[in-house]
Parts: structure tokens; C-alpha cells; sequence
């Protein structure tokens, strides 16, 4: 596959995507942030096994922040979905007593498993408000 080692040495930046160090790193975060949303789920009442399956934890992330499950219904217009999906992510720190500026900490890409793991590991305490 000659056109293909072409094709990398011209984008160095490809070949570090496919780094194995990279996905690594990014298994490794995948995990720690299953964990946590495992620890807000079972904080919210709600079943730890919800972490694992993909459009059932969406669907829990919405509960959780007392949105409609039927939000869900969303990711047909993908827009929307992701609009809807930032505002969960505001709305969850509220319920457990945080500041809405919280949630902006969790939308930041990079910082998002350090303050899942805040959410997820402190004693606050989630609430019906």
C-alpha cells in the first residue's frame, strides 16, 4: 500500500491519531468516565448498568437532570439532539447542588472526566427540586 504511507507522510497528524499511546489514553478516559456516570446514576436512584448501554444512558442523563425521557427522540434531528444534550449537562450539577457554571466545566472536552469524577465522588446529595 504504497499510496497510503504517501498519503500519511504528508498529514504527520494522521499517524499520531492512530498512535497506540493515543487510544490508549482515550480507552482510558472512555472507562473513567463510564465509572462516574456509574456513581451519579446509582446516587440518582437510578440502575448502575445504565452507564453501559449507549442510548439508555442518554436516556438515564435526562432523568437525571428531570428532562423528559422522551428527549431522546431528539437525536433524529442530530442539531437539536446536541443542543438538547448540552442543556442536560447544565441541568445535572444543578440537581446535586452545584452552580450552573459546572456544567460549562463539563462541556469542555478535556476537562469532562475531571469533573464527572467531582460530581460523581463528592457527597453532595441529588435533589427532587
Amino acid at each position: 500500500m504504497p499510496e497510503f504511507s504517501f498519503w500519511f507522510k504528508e498529514f504527520p497528524a494522521i499517524t499520531d491519531l492512530f498512535n497506540s499511546e493515543t487510544w490508549l489514553w482515550a480507552w482510558l478516559a472512555i472507562i473513567w468516565v463510564v465509572i462516574c456516570m456509574r456513581k451519579i446514576f446509582k446516587k440518582a436512584w437510578h440502575p448502575w448498568w445504565g452507564s453501559l448501554i449507549p442510548l439508555y444512558n442518554i436516556y438515564l442523563r435526562f432523568k437525571t437532570s428531570w428532562m423528559s425521557g422522551w428527549w431522546i427522540l431528539s437525536f433524529i434531528l442530530p442539531p437539536l439532539g446536541i443542543i438538547i444534550l448540552f442543556i442536560s449537562f447544565f441541568k445535572i450539577p444543578w440537581r446535586f447542588g452545584k452552580h450552573w457554571a459546572f456544567g460549562l466545566w463539563l462541556l469542555i472536552t478535556f476537562l469532562n472526566p475531571i469533573f464527572m469524577a467531582i460530581l460523581a465522588f463528592d457527597d453532595s446529595k441529588y435533589s427532587k427540586k
